[in-house]
């Protein structure tokens, strides 16, 4: 039970005054007049009423009290976050790929208030999957219909995937665009929840590694490795999209294919395929205002204006993702502004625009110096792309950032020296990094999750509004603000922006302007959609574009094949306190630094991406060493991986720990691990258990009925992860296996009168089974060696004893 706070506030203003006036006597003898007309009395009215506003102070706790508590914990209260959704766009006939930049809005039939914005480049493909070949043990199954039956899936690998088998995808129509993708969603209804993945799943290794192809060569006898840019399922380990560069179309006669091949691993649970999309668009509600006037400054203190639409989607996080063209406000300004930094910048800004523009040559080769390049309207859209692809290969560039180039950035606490030179290397800390830096030196063109508020002279034209536009740097207050900070701070829920007081924080003059140069806001959770609504994207389709039509309820009786197969979800508003306190528990019961053996299980069956059964600790124990050396410091982890689901795969033998399995656990286990301990992850050994004995029958009873079910019996009592003596709950690691806990088991079968014998592997008769500290009980894969007698035979088995309960 928990601790009850104490209440601090426990006297009244009456119980203060009282105790005050009850010190007089030995404080101030000669003070003798103690009525209410006294200076005196007064005065100690006065000090019992703040003392009492004191003490109602110390029992409540405020709401910035607590954020900053958490913040000190490392707990940060959730956002507000956009809904998103998934729509799969079927065409019938598209003549030619559509290109579908970042951002571009998208809004389902009857909720046009309800703006989509695309979150990534992509391209509508003329790409059709035509057939799906699964190819395990050298045997080929055509899975192409295996989705619309009663299953609703099928196996990727075939049920047993071994190193070498293959899924081959086949298409009718071949890649056009620079970069493609698939939309991959595996069948996971039946398996037990998992701990979900990280954002960026760092840490998680897949169990299996899968090698993605195109088929080349004249007769389409070999294939070729495929250009992955980023693989969403993780190997196939979870729903995703699979993204690649556009592989070479294929010689006349070769069949338009793609192919999956298990490369090394294994996996705990074959992956099971429920479909396979080329058009897929994925949108969250997010709407971007751009250029919005704000009116004009006042020259007072304290002005406060109002932004046109909100709560306001504000988000300090730097992505890693790959650089998209939604991700410019104007193309045509940034180039012109790197073509000519002399002309519009000052110092030392403009020699930063020009290090940015010759690292930029170097990544967009002859395209940067293009003199038509994006005054061309039919080529603009494949210009900004191959732009967009030169900032993205110049965000992975860890020398691009020098000190000495960006004198006017100042670097975030997370970018700090020290942090750069732990970190340097990690490709995810360097993207950040330089995306960052970009966004600093442009910070009016680079469009993110935030607010980006100006003020400029009315009525000046000029080639760029850099020279006529001033940005201003968002503030919590003006504590720290000068009089010439253009600073301002910002309510999102309300939309409200207000300016300093001329002395923490300059003012807006009367002949400036203010405008929100871009911001996005949010209806969040009124962005939680029901699955199957129609949705429009706003591109110019072909001439004579055709959606592939579906059967609906309707009068019409079918509909267009532009709808979201899962409901659009995500969307919610900010945290509140009290929500935070209750996650803060549940963090701190998972997130804890380790120190008992309940920490270090509790943890592992939490590792992010797994589903883990069963977790043992060993403590003062590695398993390279006799167990009987006790050697403080060490700490052995036994796993078990939660199976595959019997109706699905019947026969599937017990999980095995696969290295990719042992890594991920590792990998968790070392972040909360204390320094002093040295953490060995293994999975079981198992131990298969042969059952001898002689099983005697009532009359009548069918040898053949009571074999299969002896077979089944022991099957689900030695299976380990859901047998043993309590069934359901499955075998402790090292506990070992009675002969009487067998026959109770055989006992109850219908049909069985009584069992003598029993004896385990080569042990004799009655003498229980050990095993080692990390095995587990299996069944062999054949029948039990256990003879049964028919109760007409009796007499020629020799009498050993009845073993179990009789039964009449």
């Amino acid at each position: 039970m928990a601790l009850l706070p104490p209440k601090l506030d426990d006297k009244p203003f009456l119980k203060i005054v009282e105790e005050g006036r009850s010190l007089i006597p030995s404080a101030a003898p000669e003070w003798t007049d103690h009525n209410v007309h006294d200076p005196g009395i007064t005065f100690l009215d006065l000090f019992a009423w703040l003392a009492e506003i004191e003490h109602y102070r110390l029992d409540q706790t405020s709401v910035s009290s607590y954020a900053r508590f958490f913040s000190l914990m490392g707990i940060v209260p959730f956002g507000p976050q956009p809904a998103e959704v998934t729509v799969a766009f079927e065409f019938e006939s598209l003549s030619e790929t559509v290109f579908v930049p970042a951002n571009t809005r998208m809004w389902s039939v009857g909720n046009e208030s309800l703006p989509f914005s695309t979150k990534r480049d992509l391209f509508l493909t003329t790409a059709r999957l035509g057939r799906v070949i699964t190819t395990s043990g050298g045997r080929e199954t055509v899975q192409t219909t295996a989705e619309k039956n009663e299953v609703g899936h099928y196996e990727a690998f075939g049920r047993s995937p071994e190193v070498g088998d293959s899924l081959q995808l086949e298409f009718e129509n071949w890649f056009t665009e620079p970069q493609a993708h698939l939309a991959i969603t595996l069948f996971e209804d039946d398996l037990p929840p998992r701990a979900p993945f990280t954002v960026d799943a760092r840490g998680f290794e897949s169990s299996a590694k899968v090698r993605w192809e195109y088929r080349v060569g004249v007769g389409g006898e070999s294939w070729a490795p495929l250009d992955v840019v980023e693989d969403g399922t993780l190997n196939l380990s979870r729903s995703g999209e699979l993204i690649f560069r556009r592989p070479p179309e294929p010689a006349a006669g070769v069949p338009n294919q793609l192919r999956a091949v298990l490369a090394e691993g294994r996996y705990e649970i074959p992956p099971r395929i429920v479909r396979i999309l080329t058009n897929t668009v994925t949108a969250r509600q997010v709407e971007t205002i751009v250029n919005e006037s704000l009116g004009a400054g006042l020259g007072s203190a304290d002005q406060v204006v109002r932004l046109k639409k909100y709560p306001l989607l504000i988000s300090e996080a730097i992505g890693e993702g790959q650089f998209q063209i939604g991700d410019v406000l104007d193309w045509r300004v940034l180039i012109d502004r790197l073509k000519r930094p002399e002309e519009l910048y000052e110092s030392p800004l403009r020699e930063t625009v020009i290090y940015i523009a010759a690292k930029l040559r170097v990544t967009a080769g002859a395209l940067f110096d293009e003199p038509n390049l994006l005054k061309v309207e039919e080529q603009k859209s494949q210009q900004e792309y191959d732009l967009a692809r030169a900032i993205d290969a110049l965000l992975s560039q860890s020398e691009f950032y020098q000190r000495e180039k960006f004198p006017t950035v100042r670097l975030p606490e997370e970018f700090s020296i020290s942090s750069r030179d732990s970190r340097c290397q990690r490709r995810s800390f360097v993207r950040r990094l330089n995306r960052f830096l970009l966004q600093s030196v442009f910070p009016d063109l680079f469009v993110t999750d935030r607010l980006e508020i100006q003020t400029g002279l009315p009525g000046e034209r000029v080639e760029d509004e850099v020279k006529t536009w001033r940005n201003w740097q968002r503030v919590e207050d003006f504590l720290e603000s000068g009089p010439t900070d253009r600073h301002y701070a910002l309510d999102p829920i309300s939309g409200t922006v207000w300016f300093g007081n001329g002395l923490n924080g300059r003012t807006p003059l009367t002949n400036e302007m203010i405008r929100a140069r871009f911001y996005r806001y949010s209806q969040l959770e009124k962005g939680n959609l029901p699955a199957n609504h129609v949705w429009v994207l706003d591109v110019q389709l072909p001439p004579n574009t055709q959606f592939k039509r579906m059967a609906t309820n309707s009068p019409l009786g079918q509909r267009e094949k532009r709808v979201n197969l899962a409901p659009a979800s995500g969307g919610r508003q900010k945290e509140t306190i009290d929500e935070t306190k209750l996650r803060a528990r549940e963090v701190f019961r998972k997130q804890k630094a380790i120190l008992t053996a309940d920490d270090y299980e509790t943890q592992t069956l939490n590792t992010p991406g797994l589903r883990v059964a069963r977790a043992r600790v060993l403590p003062n124990l590695n398993p390279k060493l006799p167990r009987k050396l006790k050697l403080p410091g060490e700490i052995t982890v036994l796993v078990l991986p939660a199976p595959p689901p019997g109706e699905a795969f019947p026969d599937a033998p017990p999980p095995e720990v696969s290295e990719g399995f042992r890594k991920t656990v590792l990998s968790h286990l070392e972040s909360r691990r204390l320094v002093t301990t040295n953490i060995h992850v293994r999975g079981p050994q198992y131990v298969e258990v042969n059952v001898r004995g002689h099983v005697f029958l009532k009359k009548r009873a069918s040898e053949a009925q009571v074999r299969d079910n002896i077979d089944r019996v022991l099957r689900e009592f030695l299976d380990p992860v859901f047998g043993g003596p309590e069934k359901g709950q499955g075998w402790l690691f090292g506990r070992s296996v009675f002969t009487s806990e067998v026959s109770q088991q055989l006992a109850k079968i219908p049909g069985v009168d009584y069992i003598t014998g029993v004896a385990l592997n080569d042990k004799q008769v009655g003498e229980a089974l050990s095993l080692p500290y990390d095995g587990l009980p299996k069944s062999p894969l054949g029948a039990q060696p256990i003879e049964l007698v028919p109760f007409e035979k009796r007499g020629s088995v020799p009498a050993q004893g009845k073993g179990g309960a009789g039964c009449d």
